[in-house]
C-alpha cells in the first residue's frame, strides 16, 4: 500500500466529485431489498461500521466501489443470471461500450493531452513526437484531401524524384540504355521506401527467427486520374510544363504492367535465401536499410526469407498517427507520466504467483499421462514474461539513444517528416532483425491487452494493463488478483489450450500431443464445448459454436481456476475493504469484481458476425463460467447472496 500516493491522489479535486457520485450508490443486502439511494451521511456511516481505518479510500478504490454498486441490477437473482445481476445497469452508467474500450479512450486522450501541453522536454524522443504532432495538426487544417500535396511538400517531393534517378517526363534526352535499376532501387531505399514497385521489403517473425522478407508488392488503390493530377501539380509547381498526353501514356503502360503482374500469384511459401534474380543486388538493398554507422556490426546478423513467386522469385486521428510512428516513444510517455512506477513491479510479482498456481493446478490434475503432465509443467515454468516493456529499456536514456542519429526540423514539410520517419523505421527494424533491440518499431506496444504467443512461449502484459482500472498499487491485493490476475491467468491458459498443447516449452511444434489424447482434459474440453453449444444466450439463443471458441473458453477456465486457488491462499483479514460493500463477503466480491471485466452494452451485431469471433459472448463468460455445469472449474466458493452458503 503506497500511503504517499493515496494522500496525493486524495488531494485532487476530482476525488470530491467521486465522493458526490457515491451519493447515488445502491446498497444491497439481498436481491429482494428495495433499491434506495444512499446519501452522504449513510455512506459515511457505512464506513464507520467497518472502521474507516480499514477502508480503501484511494480514488481508484472509490471508483471501483462506484462501478460495483451502480452497474449492478439488484432486482435480478444472481443465481438465475449473474451477468445481469452484476452488469444490468452498465448501459446507464457508462458511455463506453466496455471496460476495455473505456481504457482505450482514456489512453488516446492522455497521449493527446500530453502532446498538446508539452513544450520543451529533456527527452529527444518526446520533442520529436511533439514536432510531428504539431505538423500533423497543421496539415489537417490546410487540406481535407488525402491525395492533395501541401505546398511546402511539393518541392521536397520533386527533389526526391530527381534523387531516385532520371525521369523521362523531366528529361527529354533520357537514354534508356543508361538506366541502372539497382541504382534506382538503392536510392528508393535510402529515402526510406520499402515498397519498390516490382517487389517489397518487409519483416517477418517466424518460428526459425526474425527475417527481412522479399515479397511481391501489394497493389496500390490510387486511381490513375488521381496520380496524373498529382504529378501534373508537382511539375507545374516546380516550373515544368506537364504534358498531359505523355503522362497518360505512361500510366497506360503502367496499368498494363500491373494487370500482367496480377495474373501471377505467390505460392505463399517462403525460402530462407535471397531471390535468384541476377539483375538485382538484394544484398546491397538490405545494406542500405541499415544506418551507415551500424552496417559492420549488424549486417552479418540479418537473415532473409523470400516469398516464392513465378515472376521474380524461386518456385485518421492525429495522436494515433504519432503513436504509430513513435510506438516506443509513446510507451515511454505513458509509463513516465501516467503509470505509478510501483505498478510494474506489482504485476511482475502477481504474474509469478499465477505461474506457481498454474503449475499446482497441472500437478493436481488427475488422469494426465506422466509425459503429458511433465511437458505441460516444463512449458508453464519456461514461459518468458514481459511486463509493460522489456528490461532492455530500464536504464535511463536507453530509448532516447535510439534517436541520437535522427533529427527533424520545424521547417521540414509534412512529406519530408514522414520520409525521414520511413527511413528511421527501416533502420530500427534492421536493428530488431539483428537482435540488437527487443521491440520491433512497427509493433503496437500500447495495446489495452495481454497476449500469449505460443510460437515463442512468451507472455506480454502491455503497459496500459499496468494502470487502473485493471491494476493499481492502491487497490487491495485481492482486487488486483481478481482483475489483472484473471486476465494474466487467462493468457497463461492459452499455453495449455487445444492449440497450445501442440507446442513445447521452446515454442516448437510437438507431435503426438493433442487435446483428445489427454483423457480427462479431453473430456473437460468437450464438456466446455457442449456447454457453449447448449447455452441459451439472451440475445442469440442456443446457436453458439463451442468448437470455434474452445481455446478462449479453456483460457477462461484456467483463469478462474488459477485465480481462485491464489485467492484462497490470501489472508484478506488485514487488507482494506471497499467502501459501501460491507454486506458482500469476500467470496462474493471475487465474482462481482471479475464480472466487471465483461460488463458491456447489449450486443447489437448479427449472429453471423458473433459466430466469427473466437471469444464467447460476455454473457456466457460470466454465467457459463459460474454455472459449474462441467465441474472442472473448482469454484467451490460460489455463494448465494441470500444464504451466504455454497451452492
Amino acid at each position: 500500500m503506497n500511503v504517499k500516493k493515496v494522500k496525493e491522489k486524495l488531494s485532487r479535486p476530482w476525488v470530491a466529485v467521486n465522493l458526490l457520485l457515491l451519493i447515488v450508490f445502491l446498497a444491497m443486502v439481498t436481491v429482494h431489498i428495495k433499491v434506495e439511494p444512499v446519501n452522504l451521511d449513510e455512506l459515511l456511516s457505512i464506513g464507520n461500521d467497518v472502521d474507516s481505518k480499514n477502508l480503501c479510500d484511494s480514488p481508484e478504490c472509490i471508483t471501483l466501489s462506484h462501478e460495483l454498486l451502480n452497474y449492478q441490477d439488484p432486482s435480478v437473482d444472481p443465481c438465475v443470471d449473474f451477468f445481469q445481476h452484476s452488469c444490468g445497469r452498465f448501459h446507464e452508467q457508462s458511455v463506453s461500450e466496455s471496460r476495455l474500450q473505456k481504457k482505450k479512450h482514456i489512453l488516446r486522450k492522455q497521449i493527446r493531452e500530453f502532446l498538446h501541453k508539452i513544450q520543451n522536454s529533456t527527452s529527444k524522443s518526446e520533442n520529436l513526437m511533439k514536432l510531428v504532432f504539431d505538423k500533423c495538426e497543421a496539415s489537417k487544417k490546410t487540406s481535407n484531401d488525402n491525395y492533395k500535396i501541401s505546398r511546402d511538400a511539393i518541392h521536397d517531393v520533386f527533389n526526391d524524384i530527381k534523387k531516385i534517378g532520371a525521369w523521362p517526363l523531366l528529361d527529354k534526352n533520357w537514354d534508356g540504355s543508361k538506366f541502372d535499376l539497382n541504382e534506382m532501387l538503392s536510392n528508393l531505399v535510402k529515402l526510406g521506401a520499402t515498397n519498390l514497385g516490382l517487389f517489397q521489403l518487409d519483416f517477418r517473425i517466424l518460428t526459425e527467427g526474425k527475417f527481412v522478407r522479399i515479397a511481391p508488392t501489394l497493389g496500390s488503390i490510387v486511381h490513375n486520374s488521381t496520380m496524373i493530377s498529382m504529378i501534373s501539380e508537382i511539375l507545374e509547381a516546380n516550373g515544368v510544363q506537364p504534358d498531359s498526353e505523355e503522362i497518360s501514356k505512361e500510366f497506360e503502360e503502367y496499368s498494363s504492367l500491373q494487370m500482367k503482374l496480377a495474373k501471377y500469384q505467390s505460392s505463399g511459401k517462403l525460402s530462407i535465401s535471397l531471390p535468384g534474380v541476377r539483375s538485382i543486388n538484394f544484398s546491397s538493398l538490405i545494406t542500405e536499410m541499415i544506418h551507415p554507422s551500424r552496417v559492420s556490426k549488424i549486417f552479418g546478423k540479418i537473415r532473409v526469407v523470400t516469398s516464392e513467386h513465378p515472376l521474380f522469385f524461386k518456385s485518421n486521428e492525429t495522436e494515433s498517427d504519432v503513436r504509430r510512428e513513435f510506438p516506443r516513444a509513446s510507451l515511454r510517455v505513458f509509463m513516465r507520466n501516467f503509470v505509478d512506477k510501483g505498478n510494474r513491479d506489482g504485476v511482475k510479482k502477481l504474474t509469478e504467483e499465477l505461474k506457481k498456481n498454474t503449475l499446482e493446478m497441472i500437478q493436481d490434475t488427475e488422469n494426465l499421462a506422466p509425459p503429458v503432465k511433465e511437458s505441460m509443467l516444463k512449458k508453464v515454468e519456461a514461459i518468458k514474461v514481459t511486463i509493460g516493456y522489456p528490461d532492455h529499456f530500464d536504464p535511463p536514456g536507453t530509448l532516447d539513444k535510439e534517436f541520437e542519429n535522427f533529427d527533424l526540423d520545424s521547417t521540414d514539410s509534412y512529406y519530408r517528416i514522414f520520409q525521414k520517419l520511413n527511413r528511421l523505421r527501416s533502420e530500427q527494424q534492421m536493428e530488431f532483425i539483428a537482435g540488437e533491440t527487443p521491440i520491433s518499431p512497427i509493433k503496437e506496444v500500447l495495446k489495452v491487452n495481454a497476449n500469449y504467443k505460443r510460437s515463442k512461449n512468451a507472455l506480454t502484459v502491455f503497459a496500459p494493463f499496468l494502470d487502473d482500472p485493471f491494476f493499481d498499487i492502491t487497490y487491495p491485493d485481492y482486487v488486483n488478483l481478481f482483475f489483472s490476475g484473471f486476465l494474466i491467468a487467462h493468457e497463461i491458459g492459452h499455453s495449455v489450450d487445444a492449440n497450445g498443447l501442440g507446442y513445447d516449452e521452446n515454442g516448437k511444434p510437438m507431435d503426438g500431443i493433442r487435446l483428445e489424447h489427454v483423457t480427462e482434459y479431453g473430456k473437460q474440453g468437450q464438456c466446455l464445448v457442449d456447454q457453449y453449444d447448449n447455452y441459451d444466450d439472451p440475445v442469440y439463443g442456443k446457436k453458439m459454436n463451442g468448437t470455434h471458441s474452445i481455446n478462449e473458453i479453456i483460457a477462461d477456465w484456467v483463469g478462474h481456476e488459477v485465480t481462485w486457488r491464489a485467492y484462497k491462499k490470501m489472508d484478506t483479514s488485514k487488507m482494506l475493504s471497499l467502501i459501501g460493500l460491507k454486506d458482500i463477503n469476500m467470496d462474493q466480491l471475487y465474482f462481482r469484481v471479475q464480472s466487471l471485466l465483461f460488463c458491456r452494452e447489449r450486443d447489437t451485431i448479427s449472429l453471423e458476425e458473433t459466430l466469427k469471433d473466437v471469444y464467447p459472448t460476455d454473457n456466457f463468460r460470466v454465467n457459463g463460467a459460474y454455472a459449474r455445469v462441467c465441474g472442472g472449474v473448482q469454484l467451490s466458493g460460489y455463494i448465494t447472496y441470500e444464504s451466504g452458503e455454497e451452492v
